[in-house]
């Protein structure tokens, strides 16, 4: 059950128990990486696209 609201039961637990029924439902094992709250409000797919290009974050091209 849940550990704030005792009465209710755990979303964590109904989130584990459903990956199981999916496929690749073992990924739910797999710790991700913290946030970069930084980030808030930058575009991720311009980053990704910039990144493999190569472009710096200043917009000049890495050597």
């Amino acid at each position: 059950f849940c550990e704030v609201k005792p009465e209710m039961p755990c979303v964590w637990v109904d989130a584990f128990n459903g990956s199981r029924l999916m496929q690749k439902g073992d990924r739910i094992l797999e710790i991700q990486t913290p946030v970069d709250h930084r980030l808030k409000h930058s575009s991720s797919w311009l980053r990704e696209v910039r990144r493999i290009r190569g472009i710096e974050p200043g917009g000049t091209r890495a050597p």
